[in-house]
């Protein structure tokens, strides 16, 4: 049969060791994208900071207004919104938030069939 010889396990290794190098490289080379890069002009950094002190101001004054209430991911909003359904039954309905100081309570109406389902929630 085939015998290996000692000169094959040094080759082996150095084989795995350039492949996973290699790997390593490369993998680090993808991760870098020019979003991150650190070559912007001045106006560009400028614009980009306004926005993000815009948003931050604007999600900081939402979330003091609500309270106990108030959750980034789950805005509570006094304004009224329409979606749309979609799959096997499309639909439509007209969504409402009405809030106190420690609970909310969202309203949807679905015009197609005269529905309206209110949910109370009590914030914690």
């Amino acid at each position: 049969m085939f015998r290996q010889t000692k000169l094959f396990y040094p080759i082996k290794f150095a084989l795995i060791f350039l492949l996973i190098l290699t790997l390593f490289i490369t993998a680090c080379e993808t991760a870098k994208s020019p979003e991150n890069s650190t070559e912007k002009t001045g106006q560009e950094t400028s614009s980009e900071q306004t926005e993000n002190e815009t948003v931050n101001s604007e999600k900081s004054e939402n979330t003091a207004d609500q309270g106990i209430c108030s959750n980034p991911f789950y805005p509570i909003k006094t304004d009224t919104r329409e979606y749309k359904v979609s799959g096997s039954a499309d639909s439509s309905y007209v969504l409402s938030q009405s809030k106190s100081e420690e609970s909310f309570a969202e309203t949807r109406k679905f015009p197609d069939s005269d529905l309206k389902v209110v949910v109370n929630w009590k914030c914690l």
